[in-house]
């Protein structure tokens, strides 16, 4: 190294060493106020803590980005029609799930949705669950089947830095894990065992699990001992047979319309 590249490189480290990402509170996360009249230091917290915790909480979420911030209060039942008033009901029970949530995370007990119909808002009220659970406290991961399964095939490559046991002990761990559609995954022998473990787990160690899924509990073509578990862990709520998507996408395809074909 030529004594440039050297005194470039030091530059370089001593930049990196003085730069914070908050230059308001140099990472400390507090900012400190002197009266000059009094002497007296106050401290607050800096704006960029709250951002920090936010970041921290979508991380751990993961939830899918059309499902970030939606709360309950975003759930319209009306768009259900002829179901309207059952799922003015269902959002109801959701609304008294998350009041009475302290015992039911105490308990291990989650919520299996289900509905044939795909779109019927089944991931979206589990997502509103997962955010609302966030607000609260809690941990909470949101994962699909094959997400869970492929991040623990992930483990076998020999260019993995992390191992199997380490994934499946986070997965185990999380407060609140949100599987979403269960049972679309082809039920193989390594399948089976791998549901079969986390399920166990969580449920030996009372941790909440929510799920959703095309089929009812029992119609779940899983291992028996996957599907008992599940019945014990979660309280099955029916979703209409409505795809509220589709009608969504032509309310929001008519608004756009109305917009773009507007006379001037």
């Amino acid at each position: 190294m030529t004594s440039l590249e050297k005194e470039k490189k030091e530059k370089q480290e001593k930049d990196s060493i003085n730069k914070y990402y908050c230059d308001k509170c140099k990472d400390t996360g507090w900012i400190l106020t002197l009266d000059i009249n009094t002497g007296e230091i106050t401290t607050k917290r800096c704006d960029c803590h709250e951002l920090y915790l936010k970041q921290k909480k979508a991380a751990r979420l993961q939830m899918p980005k059309e499902f970030e911030g939606i709360r309950l209060v975003d759930f319209k039942t009306d768009i259900y029609k002829n179901e309207s008033k059952y799922m003015s009901e269902v959002k109801k029970a959701i609304k008294r799930y998350l009041r009475a949530f302290k015992k039911y995370h105490k308990n291990g007990k989650g919520i299996f949705m289900h509905s044939k119909a795909k779109g019927s808002g089944k991931t979206y009220m589990m997502a509103i669950i997962g955010n609302e659970l966030v607000n609260a406290g809690y941990s909470v991961r949101f994962a699909k089947t094959h997400d869970i399964l492929n991040l623990i095939k992930s483990t076998y490559s020999k260019d993995s830095k992390g191992d199997e046991e380490s994934v499946l002990k986070q997965i185990v761990s999380i407060d609140v894990l949100l599987i979403d559609d269960i049972g679309t995954e082809r039920a193989t022998e390594w399948v089976n065992e791998q549901f079969n473990y986390i399920i166990d787990k969580r449920m030996i160690a009372k941790k909440v699990t929510l799920f959703t899924s095309n089929c009812c509990v029992d119609d779940l073509k899983l291992d028996p001992r996957i599907v008992n578990r599940i019945n014990k862990m979660a309280l099955p709520i029916r979703f209409p047979e409505i795809s509220i998507r589709n009608e969504m996408s032509k309310h929001e395809n008519g608004e756009m319309m109305n917009e773009l074909f507007k006379e001037e």
